[in-house]
């Protein structure tokens, strides 16, 4: 069984600590320059956790996880090449990053690879059902991958192999999923608060149709899961919308919502009547 060491205690570190343990590791060491506290003992003792890496603490761990910012990820790296590394297995967790800066670590003998799970950390200490199930992308060494695999098997989480350009494709298109997401809830949370309903329960109220549609993109074809005005060719509805954000005086909300649905347009698997009609309309609102 491997012995772990987490560099960077965040969101993700943490979680990710929590996971082990859950599955059974008995070694876990923890690197971060933030102070202990005492809610960190749910996860690592207070004997096991350090404020800097040392020659003795790389020596006790067999498999390294980086988990710090993306623009620590080399500095890491150089620390750790400081340290006998043969046998070792490092990895990054950035979805950003390839693995590209963990390479040079090979020449002393380590295994290296960038593991990223497809999966919203937002808070530390997450329970071990946030890994359950989810996507995680990986470049790197096999042997790593193997491991990886063995590791999170349990949980049913899928590790897929992909290059550098999938790497990014991926990464962007779960930025889009996840951050963007939060971004459209803002702006329908401030129409409807515009509207005079400021103490209104937002997220109770499109919650539902949140989940619905989550449930939708599981478990139905992409030329499923559209509906609304749009997908009827409903110009008539679409044209009120329009209204609507024009007398609000936001001119970023409206230019949003014509980029979307011609974006919407573009797909042609989704089953959109008056496709035509309708992007006349939204052409001519550039105008």
């Amino acid at each position: 069984m491997h012995r772990f060491l987490i560099i960077g205690f965040g969101k993700l570190g943490s979680s990710l600590g929590r996971f082990l343990l859950n599955a059974g590791s008995r070694s876990l060491l923890v690197v971060d320059p933030q102070p202990y506290q005492t809610l960190f003992g749910n996860v690592v003792e207070r004997d096991k956790y350090f404020n800097m890496l040392s020659e003795a603490t790389v020596a006790d761990a067999s498999f390294i996880f980086i988990c710090t910012s993306d623009d620590h990820i080399p500095s890491v790296a150089k620390q750790l090449s400081s340290y006998e590394l043969k046998n070792k297995y490092i990895v990054h967790t950035s979805g950003a990053v390839d693995v590209q800066p963990l390479v040079f670590l090979r020449e002393q003998g380590a295994k290296v690879g960038s593991f990223h799970p497809l999966q919203t950390f937002n808070e530390m200490f997450l329970s071990a059902e946030r890994w359950h199930s989810v996507f995680c992308t990986f470049q790197g060494d096999g042997s790593v991958l193997r491991d990886l695999r063995k590791i999170f098997d349990k949980v049913n989480t899928q590790i897929i192999a992909v290059t550098g350009a999938q790497k990014q494709a991926v990464h962007l298109a779960a930025t889009i999923t996840a951050n963007f997401q939060a971004a459209l809830f803002s702006w329908a949370t401030e129409i409807i608060g515009q509207s005079g309903l400021e103490d209104f329960p937002v997220g109770k109220m499109l919650g539902p149709l949140v989940r619905q549609v989550t449930e939708n993109v599981i478990e139905k074809p992409l030329p499923a899961i559209l509906s609304g005005p749009l997908q009827r060719g409903d110009l008539q509805t679409i044209r009120r919308h329009v209204q609507y954000l024009r007398q609000s005086k936001d001119a970023m909300a409206l230019e949003l919502y014509r980029l979307l649905c011609l974006k919407l347009l573009q797909n042609r698997q989704f089953p959109i009547k008056n496709r035509k009609q309708l992007q006349d309309y939204f052409d001519s609102l550039e105008k």
